[in-house]
């Protein structure tokens, strides 16, 4: 069964910390790959852990949309390429940014929510 919907920030915050985690320990894994992720890569998961914990499709239209959304927001943000994108240089951030970028994309949650949100894990989400 596929958990709830967040509705406070704190428990998005707890969401997007565990998908974080999950997305750091896939580092491991694709060490001697032709694209090794980094904790600056890991932005890319994102949408998909964040479908994934909706119990959506991870492959398919829906799956493509959204993921090209989220990712386009990030690289607005967050781009690890360009030191003058806002989140830049904040990896778990800019994880949060395409999970939450995921969520809007599918119409489960509003801008303003996401905004919030996102204003929330900036100041309590871990460094590490």
């Amino acid at each position: 069964m596929k958990p709830k919907l967040p509705r406070k920030p704190n428990e998005w915050l707890a969401e997007i910390t565990r998908a974080w985690g999950e997305a750091r320990d896939s580092i491991p894994e694709t060490e001697g790959s032709r694209h090794p992720l980094t904790e600056e890569t890991l932005y890319q998961l994102a949408p998909l852990l964040a479908l994934r914990a909706r119990g959506r499709p991870e492959a398919g239209p829906e799956a493509e949309r959204v993921t090209e959304v989220a990712l386009a927001n990030v690289l607005d943000n967050a781009d690890p390429d360009d030191p003058e994108s806002p989140l830049a240089g904040d990896p778990p951030l800019a994880f949060a940014l395409g999970y939450l970028a995921t969520h809007l994309a599918l119409g489960l949650i509003e801008e303003d929510h996401a905004e919030a949100v996102l204003d929330y894990c900036d100041e309590h989400l871990p460094d590490d």
